[in-house]
């Protein structure tokens, strides 16, 4: 039985089975079951794709044209794709991905759709898995159905990102794999396979053994009649004269103190892990052309730093204090200045429009990163798109928030913040000191008058905070171990058997590191000030984060019995995400501190 063969016979008893025991949309997708990153929504209700999976498409062919290059430790894939009607045909949705045995490790990130030149504002749907075809991939709905008459063509223009196929072999050697075409439901009657290197790679082997080269810039494939769902992958072996960072970044804080007279000042705090890579000694940082006053520190002090310039960019080297290994980490914060110009542009007479990407600067993919701008002292923020997650107000500056997941350089979501800022303000600075001023002489006098009983200083217990910030962070690590070993049982990844043991002894040690933490809370309490003030935030938001919780599992609930429509699940899935990342920065930011009291 041929591959279009067997994908009608399992359409149909796809269709039999929803058509016999009515189960939900979100259920006929059962068989692919969700994995990183987290569902993002499901179709439209009444979609083609609510009811079902396209595992061919009546009537068309595709030519594709796939481009793949190494952008710092990710592959970056963009295809082509040219839709060639034989005959009448509709195009509603399609399945687009990978080889799953192959991707076992890899993350798979969609990042962009287009149909004949115009964007798809998020078509996926929450990624799936389809073994008896080997599928890993997205589902993706498009806005408007595409409908050909015979001859008729359409562009499809689809963007993916893969974090994970290339990998440090030994010395100056890396290997990178990736799928020479889509695994889709498309019949490809045409593809053409184009690998762009690093430069300065030096091409040492290829497979399969079809692949072409041109000198060492270029590895080319193309093959005619590709059936649905087939997929080969190619294994390029390369050398690099200069050690290439292939480094993760879990989290990132970036800090943009909006100043029309200095400019803009940008603070980025990376946590670095060095996944796969060789030692490093020195880190290498792509700015933008106009940074200046550029400086690097981290936890210890600042760091040696020399810069370089290119044509549209500056290049910083960091020496490091030592040097990181394989599955270290790495705390390191760079700042830099930019002119006002750069990102801002004025509206009016007193309108400003603040418009970047979120990833201006990144060197690596952020799993999750908090923006934070501040706005010019009396600046007033007038709208914001994205909507900000956080907005608060501190003395005569507002502060806006967002928090993204995941960045990726060259990818970042847009940002734009308009804001409202009178070029007079300066002119009411020394109005404002001369008060400062009057306000210091009565604290002086009050300071110099008879003095109260002086009240006993209550000292910080380093061992105490520092013991309780490392159960913390314990605990919070077996419960997401914890969380992934519910997820690798349902999906069949590990036996019952071993779930119920390794369960166990998370359970039990939870259990001593929750007491050890009640025990501590008390004591810390005591401390007052910052310590006290730090640990009931944590409280707060381990509160918010349980409330969050139970929220999303009944929203589950409540779509799975239909009791709420597909949009109202995507808006509120939505806003309890945006509660509980608002929550874990809340209980990272408190952790951080509360080390650095004390370090």
């Amino acid at each position: 039985m041929d591959v279009r063969a067997a994908s009608a016979v399992l359409t149909v008893l796809l269709t039999l089975q929803v058509m016999a025991m009515a189960l939900p949309a979100s259920l006929v997708l059962a068989v692919a079951q969700p994995v990183l990153p987290p569902a993002r929504g499901l179709p439209s209700e009444g979609s083609q794709c609510s009811w079902g999976l396209p595992l061919h498409h009546a009537n068309l062919t595709a030519v594709v044209e796939r481009e793949a290059y190494i952008n710092y430790s990710l592959v970056l894939v963009e295809d082509k794709i040219i839709l060639n009607a034989t005959g009448k045909a509709e195009l509603k949705c399609f399945l687009y991905g990978v080889p799953l045995s192959w991707s076992e490790g890899i993350g798979l990130e969609f990042l962009y759709l287009s149909v004949n030149g115009s964007e798809v504002s998020e078509p996926w749907d929450r990624e799936i898995r389809i073994g008896d075809l080997g599928f890993r991939g997205f589902l993706l709905n498009l806005t408007e159905p595409v409908e050909l008459e015979e001859n008729q063509t359409a562009a499809l223009t689809v963007e993916a990102v893969l974090k994970g196929p290339l990998s440090f072999l030994a010395a100056d050697r890396y290997e990178v794999q990736v799928p020479m075409y889509p695994c889709t439901s498309f019949f490809i009657s045409n593809m053409s396979f184009k690998f762009k290197l690093p430069r300065g790679a030096l091409i040492s082997a290829l497979e399969p053994g079809v692949l072409e080269r041109e000198d060492n810039k270029l590895v080319y494939y193309s093959e005619a009649n590709v059936t649905e769902f087939t997929s080969e992958v190619a294994t390029i072996r390369f050398r690099m004269p200069e050690p290439m960072f292939l480094l993760d970044c879990p989290y990132a804080k970036r800090t943009l103190e909006l100043d029309p007279l200095i400019g803009i000042k940008v603070s980025d705090e990376y946590e670095l892990v060095n996944r796969a890579g060789p030692h490093m000694e020195k880190i290498k940082l792509l700015l933008p052309k106009e940074a200046r006053h550029i400086s690097a520190r981290d936890p210890v002090g600042v760091l040696d730093i020399s810069t370089k310039e290119k044509k549209s960019f500056k290049e910083v080297t960091v020496s490091l204090r030592s040097s990181i290994n394989k599955g270290e980490s790495l705390s390191l914060t760079v700042s830099y200045v930019l002119p006002w110009s750069s990102w801002t542009e004025k509206k009016g007479i007193s309108n400003f429009e603040l418009a970047l990407r979120a990833s201006e600067g990144l060197c690596w993919t952020v799993d999750r990163m908090f923006l934070k701008i501040v706005l010019p002292m009396g600046a007033s923020l007038k709208t914001s798109s994205p909507r900000p997650d956080e907005l608060t107000k501190r003395f005569f500056y507002q502060e806006v928030g967002f928090i993204l997941s995941p960045v990726i350089p060259g990818y970042g979501q847009r940002i734009k913040v308009e804001f409202s800022y009178s070029p007079f303000w300066p002119s009411f600075w020394p109005t404002l000191w001369a008060s400062m001023a009057g306000l210091v002489a009565c604290l002086v006098i009050k300071a110099i008058g008879p003095a109260g009983p002086a009240l006993p200083a209550v000292a910080i217990p380093a061992d105490k905070v520092l013991r309780f910030v490392e159960v913390y962070e314990r605990r919070t690590r077996l419960r997401n171990e914890l969380s992934a070993l519910r997820e690798a049982l349902r999906e069949k990844k590990i036996s019952r058997r071993k779930f119920k043991t390794r369960s166990k002894a998370i359970g039990d040690e939870l259990a001593r590191l929750d007491r050890e933490i009640s025990a501590l809370v008390p004591e810390l309490r005591e401390v007052g000030g910052l310590v006290s003030e730090l640990v009931r935030d944590l409280e707060v938001a381990e509160s918010e984060l349980n409330s969050v919780e139970r929220d999303m599992r009944s929203l589950e609930v409540r779509y799975r019995r239909k009791e709420i429509g597909s949009e109202a699940y995507r808006r509120l899935l939505r806003e309890y995400r945006r509660r509980e990342d608002r929550a874990r920065t809340a209980i990272r930011e408190a952790l951080l501190r509360l080390r650095e009291l004390v370090s």
